[in-house]
């Protein structure tokens, strides 16, 4: 059969609740059939390619300030490249998962009769339409399927009560080729796992938090390990619910790669899920396929996998952090039990691929008569994939900014890595094109590179596709003052390369001197580092940038840090961090900075190193896009405004230290 599977939201680029998508693709792919995987990706190119098997197309999603104007979200777009390609192909029958994937495959059955199930993956009220129209989509999708399924009979009965329809049970399977057990736990200092979001309060991450905090008061060798998206914020949040000594225990690992998960998994003793109405909880399948007991709330999903106590604990949401508490005692109970490993990973296999994949192919031989429904022809067009030998950009000598541009996008593009991450390189493309078109218009190719910065990986990114050699230097920071333990850090992280005098091309400074005490002393290690005839490139903030002459206008100084505790000043994220060090330089101060640690000069500019607007699967409002945008627009026509100076120097031979 040739099958279509719609998602918005697609893997890799959403890691965890997307996956069961791109995993149905691939066993069906297995098993012969001709699949398409429709989704979208961040970033403003469409992509097609091979994969495992699956014809994959990412398309690119509307990033407009017009669309806050109408309260429309990104994600709202998906269905206009979704209706095109599922019209352009004769599939047998479309798989999809949300609102706007449901409502594109309507159209196309009303179009050409091309049938679709709907895999109801959330409860209807009030999450499942992410947007402001999803619900809208939502209907009109769910009332042409030809048959909803479910995960769960917390979501049949969700789906029953609302749109009077009865959905097909038919949980997503695990994947438990990837897991594996562990014989070689340390259950005196046992590990308590949490995987699932650190952002959404709906999960419970927060009372995880509270009750671990009363576990260590039974078993003081426990640490709690919290791996999933997670923003700057919700950090914040869970290091203030609790004392010094529960947070000292807590590690927030972020969502990390897929690799990672199962020695995750196999190293916990148990693993935790305390979220009120989860549609499922494929996390605790994945626990239970490394041998890992689970421990979770009676309600929603959860109850569907943890059906019998030989795997894992239940407790009652209205219980609280003391119910929680003693449910995580009884779990660590269970992992000292050796034959619990072996009934985990058993229970785990009966929703294996193996096991539970069958009923997706059974059920769309059913509906379509085994792939014999009559096909109409009308709009129908060739697929393409990319040659990688003609549709790779090559990299000449001298290059103008379009054509960076595009190496950067197809270089990020080719790691494939979640929505938050792939926005936060792509903000640091104008400080890359810039860096990257400096060296290879001055002649400066295929050498070895150093980066020091706080994020390296952008500009390592770039350097490498461009015939460089890179290795990258992340100087730590951190939140104690920089005066004492951030410039020994800085000075303790370069001094990591003493053994490697005169060995690099090109030293890349990027964006740590203003935060160092010693910027002189910093500048010269690093000048250790460079080769006799190498180059030096130094960005720092410019001190006399708009903000900053904005803020003089204002009455306040350009150094928030230094007056924090003024009358009526408000405190920078650095006051806040206690950053004492912290300070800026005009384009004459750093090039005097750079001469006294031993340089010479060459040129000196002023860039601007980020986007305008950062990426965002959620519509920037209108007026700060504008705002933003203007400013930008500003930076360009008037260069000493630029955020940042960047400053090439060459060692001065003559210099004496």
């Amino acid at each position: 059969m040739k099958i279509a599977v719609a998602s918005a939201l697609g893997w890799p680029y959403v890691r965890r609740g997307s996956r069961f998508t791109y995993e149905l693709s691939s066993y069906l792919a297995g098993r012969g059939h001709d699949v398409h995987y429709i989704t979208s990706k961040p970033g403003i190119r469409k992509r097609v390619k091979e994969k495992d098997g699956i014809f994959i197309e990412y398309h690119r999603l509307m990033n407009s300030p017009l669309l806050s104007a109408v309260k429309a979200q990104n994600l709202d777009t998906f269905i206009f490249p979704s209706i095109n390609a599922l019209l352009k192909n004769d599939f047998d029958i479309v798989q999809t998962v949300l609102p706007m994937d449901a409502f594109a495959a309507s159209v196309t059955k009303k179009l050409k009769g091309t049938p679709f199930v709907h895999y109801m993956i959330d409860s209807f009220q009030p999450y499942y339409y992410i947007t402001r129209y999803g619900k809208f989509m939502l209907r009109t999708g769910i009332q042409s399927a030809v048959q909803v399924t479910a995960p769960s009979r917390f979501i049949a009965d969700n789906v029953k009560k609302n749109f009077g329809i009865d959905a097909l049970l038919t949980p997503p399977p695990v994947d438990t080729d990837q897991f594996t057990l562990c014989e070689n736990k340390d259950l005196d200092h046992p590990r308590i796992l949490y995987t699932s979001s650190i952002h959404d309060p709906r999960k419970g991450f927060l009372m995880l938090v509270k009750a671990f905090e009363k576990l260590l008061d039974h078993v003081p060798n426990a640490r709690l390990q919290l791996s999933g998206h997670v923003h700057p914020k919700a950090i914040e949040v869970v290091y203030n619910s609790v004392g010094p000594k529960a947070r000292n225990s807590i590690d927030i690992l972020g969502v990390g790669k897929r690799e990672d998960l199962p020695a995750l998994y196999r190293q916990a003793a148990v693993t935790v899920l305390p979220s009120v109405n989860e549609a499922f909880g494929m996390v605790l399948l994945e626990s239970l396929a490394s041998g890992t007991p689970i421990v979770g709330a009676r309600s929603g999903g959860i109850p569907d996998i943890l059906s019998t106590e030989e795997i894992g604990t239940l407790f009652e949401p209205e219980e609280g952090l003391e119910g929680l508490c003693r449910a995580i005692m009884r779990g660590l109970e269970l992992a000292q039990d050796a034959d619990v490993w072996g009934k985990c990973r058993k229970h785990a296999e009966s929703f294996s691929w193996n096991t539970l994949g069958p009923r997706f192919e059974k059920l769309y031989e059913e509906i379509t008569d085994n792939g014999n429904r009559k096909r109409i022809n009308t709009f129908t067009k060739k697929r393409r994939v990319p040659d990688a030998a003609t549709d790779k950009p090559t990299v000449r000598t001298h290059l103008i900014e379009a054509d960076l541009k595009t190496i950067f996008d197809d270089a990020l593009d080719e790691i494939e890595i979640d929505y938050d991450n792939y926005y936060r390189v792509d903000s640091y493309k104008p400080l890359c094109t810039y860096v990257a078109g400096w060296l290879l218009n001055n002649g400066l190719q295929r050498g070895s590179v150093l980066v020091v910065s706080y994020f390296t990986f952008p500009l390592k990114l770039l350097l490498e596709k461009c015939g460089f050699t890179v290795r990258g230097i992340e100087v730590t920071k951190k939140h104690e003052p920089w005066n004492d333990i951030g410039n020994r850090t800085i000075i303790s992280d370069i001094h990591a390369l003493k053994d490697e005098s005169g060995c690099y091309d090109i030293v890349i400074c990027d964006d740590i001197i203003q935060y160092c005490e010693f910027p002189v002393r910093v500048l010269q290690i690093l000048r250790d580092k460079l080769k006799p005839e190498g180059t030096l490139i130094f960005v720092t903030e410019n001190a006399a940038n708009g903000n900053s002459r904005m803020r003089l206008l204002m009455g306040k100084n350009i150094y928030p840090v230094l007056n924090s505790d003024a009358p009526g000043e408000v405190k920078s994220i650095e006051s806040e961090k206690g950053i004492s060090g912290y300070r800026k330089y005009t384009m004459d101060e750093a090039e005097k900075l750079t001469e006294e640690a031993g340089f010479a000069v060459t040129q000196g500019s002023y860039i601007i190193k980020e986007k305008a607007v950062e990426g965002s699967l959620f519509p920037i409002p209108f007026f700060l896009y504008f705002y933003k945008r203007l400013y930008y627009f500003i930076q360009k026509a008037f260069p000493p405004l630029r955020s940042h100076v960047f400053i090439t120097a060459g060692k001065n031979l003559y210099y004496e230290s």
